[in-house]
């Protein structure tokens, strides 16, 4: 399966934070109550996670949601006020 480039560092981030602590893709999708094939979508930057989804994830991994879902490059158009 092709990965997305525009996922970039959140692709890294997510699967890191999922493995740390001994879950599948399969583990995390049923505890953010998706599908595998959307956790999938998510992880490898292909899709965004709704806000419920995101707040989930916030939750598991005791993170801000920034922390799990930007990369460098959200956070470079951020700080310079560009948004896309």
């Amino acid at each position: 399966m092709k990965r997305s480039p525009e996922g970039g560092d959140r692709v890294i981030k997510l699967k890191n934070l999922r493995t740390s602590q001994g879950m599948r893709q399969i583990d995390l999708a049923e505890k953010l109550g998706i599908s595998i094939r959307t956790y999938q979508w998510i992880e490898y930057g292909e899709q965004m996670p709704n806000v419920r989804v995101a707040i989930l994830l916030q939750k598991i991994f005791c993170r801000e949601i920034e922390d799990i879902l930007m990369d460098e490059q959200d956070d470079h158009r951020l700080t310079n006020g560009s948004g896309g």
